[in-house]
């Protein structure tokens, strides 16, 4: 990650990680599965402890990719 800014859902996913725990929060996104650890040293330095197992690269930017994994998870 280059120059990576907060979004506007930090405030609120801080909360969230403190009143529920980090156990079932989750990154997907279309890059690589190699861009999990600068996700996750971005998140960190936020505050954000998520599980780098929590982090998926599709590799795949389709709507369809996303929503198979997201209906997989909500299987699990």
């Amino acid at each position: 990650m280059v120059d990576g800014k907060p979004g506007p859902l930090v405030a609120k996913l801080k909360k969230a990680i403190s009143k529920f725990g980090n156990e079932h929060i989750f990154i997907l996104t279309a890059r690589p599965q190699q861009a999990a650890s600068a996700i996750y040293k971005f998140m960190k330095d936020l505050g954000l402890e998520i599980p780098i197992e929590n982090i998926t690269g599709l590799e795949d930017g389709r709507p369809d990719a996303k929503a198979e994994w997201i209906i997989t998870k909500a299987a699990e």
